[in-house]
C-alpha cells in the first residue's frame, strides 16, 4: 500500500486483530463456539472443561471486542495523522483461559472441571440432533448449526502451544486509547448471543427461577 499511496487523494489503514469476539455466522469465531459448547455442557449435565490443549489453558492470549474494533476503524478513518499504516489491536489486556473459565462457567451455570483435549471437529457434529432439541426447547432462532459451532477454528485456536498476544503500543501512540477487560467482553457478548436467541439466556432463566422460589 505504501508504494501505491504516494500522492493519492485517498488514505488507508490496516488492523491486525487476534481473536475477534462478536456474533457472526461463519469462520473464525470463538464466541459462537463458547455459546454452543457451554449450552451443550449445561443441557447434558457435563462438566465445563477447557477442550483444547491443557497447556494452552495457561498460556497468555488476547482478543478484541468487535465493537472496540469498529470504533478503532472509525477513529483511524477520521484522524489523518493515524492513517497510511498498519496496527495491532486487542482489548488492551492479556489473559489466561484458566482465569476466564470460571466466569464463563458461571454464565452457563455449570461446574468447572480440569482441561481435557476434545476432538471438537468430531464432538460438535455429534451433538447436532441435541442442538435441534435445545433450539425447540428454548425457542431459539434456526441459525445453521454447522456455522454456529465453529469447531474447526476453536480446535485450532484453543490449542496454541505458546503465548499469543500482540504489542499495541503503536496504536496507543496514534491516539486510540479505548480498552476493555476481556472477561467483560466475553460475558457481554454471551448476553448478546442470548438476546439474538442463538443460545438460551441462562442468567435470565436462573433469575426467573430464583424469583419464583
Amino acid at each position: 500500500m505504501k508504494r501505491v499511496d504516494q500522492g493519492a487523494k485517498w488514505t488507508w489503514s490496516a488492523l491486525r486483530p487476534g481473536a475477534i469476539i462478536g456474533f457472526s455466522l461463519g469462520y473464525m469465531n470463538l464466541l459462537d463456539f463458547f455459546g454452543v459448547y457451554g449450552t451443550i455442557c449445561k443441557e447434558t449435565g457435563a462438566a465445563f472443561r477447557y477442550p483444547g490443549l491443557p497447556k494452552t489453558y495457561r498460556v497468555l492470549m488476547d482478543c478484541v471486542d468487535v465493537d472496540l474494533l469498529t470504533a478503532c476503524q472509525i477513529y483511524l478513518s477520521t484522524h489523518p495523522t493515524a492513517q497510511n499504516t498498519a496496527y495491532n489491536i486487542s482489548n488492551g489486556d492479556v489473559f489466561r483461559f484458566e482465569q476466564l473459565w470460571p466466569a464463563l462457567a458461571d454464565w452457563f451455570g455449570v461446574e468447572v472441571a480440569p482441561p481435557l483435549k476434545i476432538p471438537l471437529t468430531t464432538f460438535m457434529p455429534q451433538h447436532k440432533e441435541l442442538w435441534s432439541r435445545i433450539r425447540q426447547k428454548y425457542h431459539l432462532k434456526d441459525y445453521p448449526y454447522d456455522k454456529l459451532h465453529q469447531a474447526d477454528f476453536a480446535e485450532a485456536w484453543l490449542s496454541f502451544p505458546t503465548d499469543a498476544f500482540a504489542d499495541c503500543t503503536k496504536l496507543r501512540k496514534a491516539g486510540f486509547e479505548l480498552s476493555m477487560w476481556s472477561e467483560e467482553c466475553l460475558i457481554s457478548k454471551l448476553n448478546e448471543l442470548a438476546r439474538e436467541k442463538a443460545i438460551p439466556d441462562y442468567p435470565a432463566l436462573k433469575k426467573g427461577a430464583a424469583e419464583i422460589a
